[in-house]
């Protein structure tokens, strides 16, 4: 696939109106708008109400189209994402396929998703859990990237810091418990294809959920290197 200006293509069009045989227009800006808004919910691939283009901010200039047949096709620049504001390119192909205008437009859109928030105040240094929490729903863009987005990631935690009731908690502020102690013996796995090997180790680090730890292979004698994925459980990183 060759690449162009645009690194991805991410092409979506609909047949404009027929319009009297010869007669040229002015591309109205609701076409664009309506276009825009097919695009970016066929993009995302969210559920009703997953995504919302809020503004669409077009050239002040008018378009005019020639006669004929004419096609909007939407695409994506390189490195573009469909969050908060997005330039988009806008071209306008005739019935044979040809590029007659190309024009830039800016769409604000926002993405939503369910996240943790306090259900009721939590103090500094209190110990969390699901039950803690309750799923609301958040504009992506408003969330820090250190987000906490799923209940499960915070049975056991510990805060850091007071939140009020409807904030969201962000990693770096709670403390998840050691699932891994130094010292103690852990059952360590690991996978590659269909292979599916386990042993017991000696846990030479401790380690919370996902942090990566030394074990002693007690078998072999070797130490390996492998991620905490449950209390004394070790997964192996090849």
């Amino acid at each position: 696939m060759r690449k162009m200006l645009l690194a991805a293509v991410l092409l979506l069009s609909v047949a404009l109106p027929p319009r009297a045989e010869g007669q040229a227009r002015f591309l109205d800006p609701g076409e664009v708008a309506a276009e825009v808004r097919r695009f970016v919910a066929a993009q995302l691939g969210l559920d009703p109400g997953g995504a919302e283009v809020r503004s669409i901010q077009l050239p002040p200039q008018a378009v005019l189209l020639p006669a004929g047949p004419i096609a909007l096709h939407v695409e994506m620049p390189a490195g573009g994402r469909l969050l908060g504001r997005t330039p988009l390119m806008v071209v306008a192909r005739d019935g044979a396929g040809a590029e007659v205008r190309r024009l830039w437009v800016t769409a604000e859109v926002a993405v939503y998703t369910e996240v943790p928030v306090a259900r009721t105040p939590l103090r500094a240094n209190q110990s969390v859990g699901p039950g803690s929490f309750q799923m609301r729903r958040k504009d992506l863009a408003s969330l820090p990237p250190d987000a906490v987005t799923r209940l499960e990631d915070l049975e056991g935690a510990r805060l850091r810091r007071a939140l009020a009731p409807g904030e969201i908690v962000r990693r770096h502020e709670m403390e998840l418990p050691y699932l891994v102690r130094q010292g103690s013996l852990v059952r360590i796995f690991a996978r590659r294809g269909a292979l599916f090997i386990t042993a017991v180790g000696k846990a030479l680090d401790s380690g919370r959920k996902g942090e990566a730890i030394r074990i002693l292979n007690i078998d072999s004698n070797k130490t390996v290197q492998g991620r905490v994925v449950e209390k004394a459980a070790v997964e192996v990183l090849f």
